[in-house]
């Protein structure tokens, strides 16, 4: 499966419109702040912390995070170099690594919190989405929290040539696991996290979110809030936190 990952990697390396500039682009600005505000209130960030963000390809959620928190200690990591040049061009202050996920160079106990946005669904083994968790278990402090979005099968399997997972079938360069629920919630425990949080989040079609906007932004946040069960039939993605050491 090792060819699949440097596959990936490669398409990255070419990829001329950063991922960020492509969410807004086609999936429109309100369906990527439905994404992005869910992933920050699930942080919970207080404004001084060290925050990785795991896969950050053009660092649409270090912009995001550094906008409203500027004192926080950012970090990104991508597997390419390509996105790293492309968070360079942004106006914020963050370290930048090139690195896999799943072998992060970076001490025990070093982050407050790890963000991981639609990134642990791309590797292509079941034993590679573990190692990357169990990465984002070591290197958070104690108590420290993750978030990750991932594709819901419940709304991509049509767009995937083997259903469960396989290729994207308009981008057969990038592969993806697409989680269930319960899978999603599986995968952290055997990495060592406590779930405390699970949901689908962007529940709305885009052109209700992009008629709606901020209206359409909270009706959606409420759904993924007081509604788990649609919003797992509904959510295009899954969000999960986990507690590092949660009792």
């Amino acid at each position: 499966m090792e060819h699949i990952k440097r596959m990936q990697r490669l398409f990255r390396e070419k990829e001329k419109e950063p991922f960020g500039s492509f969410q807004i682009k086609v999936m429109g600005r309100w369906w990527n702040e439905v994404e992005l505000k869910n992933v920050l209130n699930a942080l919970a960030i207080k404004g001084k912390e060290k925050i990785l963000d795991a896969g950050c390809a053009d660092g649409r959620l270090l912009e995001y995070i550094y906008k409203k928190f500027p004192l926080c200690e950012l970090y990104g990591t991508d597997f390419a170099l390509n996105p790293i040049r492309q968070v360079l061009k942004k106006n914020i202050s963050a370290h930048l690594i090139c690195a896999d996920v799943s072998e992060l160079p970076i001490k025990d106990l070093f982050f407050d919190l790890v963000a991981s946005v639609e990134v642990i669904f791309m590797l292509p083994t079941h034993e590679q989405r573990i190692k990357a968790l169990t990465e984002f278990y070591r290197v958070l402090k104690e108590k420290g929290s993750v978030v990750i979005t991932v594709d819901n099968y419940n709304t991509w399997f049509e767009e995937i040539d083997g259903g469960k997972e396989g290729f994207f079938k308009s981008a057969p360069d990038l592969y993806a696991y697409l989680y269930k629920p319960e899978e999603l919630k599986k995968d952290l425990e055997e990495a060592g996290f406590k779930v405390v949080k699970l949901t689908g989040i962007n529940n709305l079609p885009r052109k209700y979110l992009n008629r709606f906007k901020k209206i359409g932004v909270l009706l959606d946040l409420f759904i993924s809030n007081f509604f788990k069960t649609l919003s797992f039939k509904r959510g295009a993605y899954l969000l999960a936190k986990g507690i590092k050491g949660g009792s």
